[in-house]
């Protein structure tokens, strides 16, 4: 008797499988496999420097993939806020500016946020 095969709810939420990730050609990391079930959650801990940033972001298809592949069978709701060690006194973000941001893998490449997405940011903050 063969098991059942998993269904889209037994699946990960995201998953890359024998991945290479790197920026531009240079591979970062190789032979990265790792899954997020449901429910469950994902720490990277390692040196500064090591790749945890680089997989973070192509774990949520932020960085194309080198080789290997990346599996996300259904829609995911991902906030994402890359650590800086500086704030830039110049352009500071306001709140409400650093929640829009979170509209922004809905927007699609090379397109901006318009007011549909400011009216949902502004609700999100309560406003």
């Amino acid at each position: 008797m063969t098991a059942p095969a998993p269904t889209v709810t037994d699946a990960p939420l995201v998953a890359l499988r024998d991945a290479t990730v790197g920026h531009g050609r240079r591979a970062v990391l190789s032979g990265v496999t790792l899954e997020v079930p449901p429910g469950d959650f994902l720490a990277l801990v390692g040196p500064n420097g090591g790749g945890k940033t680089t997989v973070l972001q192509a774990l949520l298809g932020a960085l194309p993939l080198l080789r290997g592949r990346r599996e996300q069978p259904r829609p995911l709701r991902v906030g994402y806020v890359p650590q800086r060690d500086l704030v830039d006194a110049v352009w500071p973000l306001t709140a409400a500016e650093v929640v829009l941001q979170g509209r922004t893998p809905g927007l699609g490449p090379w397109r901006r946020p318009g007011d549909a997405d400011r009216r949902v940011a502004r609700a999100a903050l309560g406003g």
